[in-house]
């Protein structure tokens, strides 16, 4: 709820006290991950925007700017692939992780400390597009055909005003 509010800080931690209390469970790393990367996103794709970068444009070109992006959101990157990773470890079919992983090795190319390592977080997030194509069949093969489908996500909350 803290998420889809627009609170993902606040999401975060409720995210934190889910990994503490439930540790073998994949979602609760999953969910971790997804806040963190609801927490970065916002600011290194304005940054992007406000460079005037093209979509196939993966690197932005201001170095400082880089670097205080990657001072601010690089610990929330690198520990929403630390989550994934140990969702992954728990289920190694996990396609929504695997696609969350390429989200945030891109977020990670954008803020790279050089093109070389922007170029090798790109090649990263390309891998786990690869796996998580290959893993969805396997994993929509795995679920019980007598399982109800998920509801739709509420509604945003209404504009203020």
């Amino acid at each position: 709820l803290s998420l889809w509010t627009n609170k993902p800080r606040e999401a975060r931690e409720w995210a934190r006290k889910i990994v503490d209390a439930y540790p073998r469970e994949k979602t609760a790393y999953y969910s971790l991950a997804a806040t963190d990367w609801a927490v970065a996103f916002p600011a290194i794709m304005a940054a992007r925007k406000a460079a005037g970068l093209r979509p196939d444009n993966p690197f932005l070109p201001d170095s400082p700017t880089r670097a205080t992006l990657r001072d601010q959101y690089g610990p929330t990157i690198d520990e929403g692939i630390r989550m994934l990773d140990s969702a992954i470890k728990i289920d190694p079919d996990y396609f929504d992780a695997m696609a969350y992983m390429n989200l945030l090795y891109r977020l990670r190319a954008l803020v790279a400390q050089n093109l070389a390592d922007s170029t090798a977080n790109l090649k990263e997030a390309d891998e786990w597009v690869k796996k998580a194509l290959a893993a969805k069949p396997k994993y929509h093969r795995d679920l019980s055909p007598l399982a109800p489908p998920l509801p739709p996500p509420p509604p945003p909350p209404p504009p203020k005003q």
